[in-house]
């Protein structure tokens, strides 16, 4: 008798653990209201126009010796064709202006840059084309190209692909209308001779590493060689970003005001999901905090790092997260109230950071993270495994009616057994 209900009290285990809602390994992080420390920038610079506000910053990239480039340009492109001045800024380490290009009309604007060893391109628009131009570091212009599809086209970012190409995405509108009539993604050659097309896009944003191009297509991912040829494509939601290293692919979506975020970590060989965590930041008494803003780059190491605002909170908080989707750590950063702000690491120790401040001045950050880890402050590095809320009635139910069918299930056989 004893032997049977052992048996079928396991049984009424297993049953109550295939049950109870799937637990996932989530990221939930506890901000105190006492004092934080906070990181503070070790070097910072500003460039102001009185005459005309410089524009909001596009696209931000850092060489080797840490030399930062900028383009910063007005939001609306095609509505607000006026005097509005848009910037091509080189920056010194120490955040000094080492040259700029300022256009105070609406002929030219630039909106992505990248480099190589020895170069800087930029791409935007020029009168009513596509612009993609090749500067050496002094700021002098080697060569540029336009292409125009009939309407009003302008380049949103540019990579570099290993073999020298240019991969560039366009988005095309009316002239004066905003009404957008295609986009796409171009590939050029290292003369500025177009090789290859692809379209429409749904995101404007590229992702290139080791030979291969991402970048998302209307409701899909698409992996492609830099001959154009595809390798892969697989369903995405649109309102993803991803970013890419050699092992993963990370995919980050958040919405405004609300107080979780989700990162994913995808397979770069076939796109297919490895892992997800959701992000929530909560206070002393478990309330959550919803999320102003995103902001996020890769470090060299492959990790993710994600800025993250939150509502009624002084200091954004700086995130580390590794190819597993582990929280390495979590610190506080200084960055003045700025806003539309990029990041971008020079290597494993500096983060930099530029941003808008009071409509007309565009700023520059530099951030040394060597000391991250002398900081004891562990009250804001909690990583734990955590259950849904809107599951713990589930549970509650799941669990009481296990209970009671175990219960009557021992007293049936107890009284076959008896009788």
């Amino acid at each position: 008798m004893r032997f049977k209900i052992v048996i079928v009290s396991l049984l009424v285990l297993i049953l109550l653990a295939a049950l109870i809602p799937q637990i996932d390994a989530d990221i939930q992080i506890h901000l105190s209201l006492q004092d934080e420390p906070t990181i503070e920038p070790v070097a910072m610079g500003n460039m102001t126009n009185s005459r005309h506000p410089n524009g909001v910053p596009m696209d931000m990239c850092v060489t080797a010796d840490g030399t930062i480039f900028t383009v910063n340009s007005f939001a609306g492109w095609n509505h607000y064709r006026d005097c509005h001045s848009n910037t091509f800024v080189a920056w010194n380490s120490n955040g000094s202006v080492q040259w700029s290009k300022v256009n105070q009309n609406w002929e030219i604007s630039f909106y992505g840059v990248t480099t190589d060893e020895f170069h800087v391109f930029v791409t935007g628009y020029l009168l009513d084309n596509l612009f993609i131009g090749k500067y050496d570091f002094q700021g002098n212009l080697i060569w540029n190209c336009t292409w125009d599809a009939g309407n009003l086209e302008c380049g949103f970012d540019i990579a570099l692909t290993d073999e020298g190409f240019i991969i560039v995405s366009v988005c095309s509108k009316e002239l004066y209308g905003n009404v957008i009539l295609d986009s796409f993604l171009l590939c050029f050659d290292s003369n500025g001779e177009l090789v290859w097309e692809k379209g429409p896009l749904i995101s404007y944003r590229i992702s290139y590493h080791s030979g291969f191009v991402y970048v998302r297509f209307n409701n899909t991912l698409q992996k492609f060689r830099s001959d154009g040829t595809i390798v892969w494509s697989t369903d995405f939601d649109s309102g993803q970003y991803i970013y890419v290293h050699e092992d993963i692919i990370y995919a980050i979506s958040y919405v405004r005001g609300l107080s979780q975020a989700k990162v994913m970590g995808l397979n770069p060989l076939n796109g297919e999901e490895i892992w997800s965590t959701n992000i929530t930041f909560t206070d002393a008494i478990q309330e959550f905090y919803n999320i102003s803003r995103i902001v996020r780059t890769i470090s060299s190491d492959g990790s993710l790092l994600l800025l993250i605002s939150l509502f009624n909170r002084e200091h954004e908080n700086l995130l580390k997260i590794n190819e597993r989707g582990e929280l390495l750590w979590n610190q506080t950063i200084s960055i003045y109230y700025w806003s539309y702000p990029i990041i971008r690491m020079k290597d494993e120790s500096r983060l930099c950071v530029t941003g808008l401040l009071n409509q007309s001045t565009v700023e520059i950050a530099v951030y040394d993270l060597s000391s991250i880890d002398e900081y004891t402050y562990v009250s804001t590095n909690t990583s734990t495994i955590f259950v849904n809320p809107l599951d713990i009635p589930m549970i509650g139910m799941t669990i009481a009616g296990v209970a009671l069918f175990s219960v009557g299930l021992i007293i049936f056989i107890k009284r076959r057994y008896e009788a």
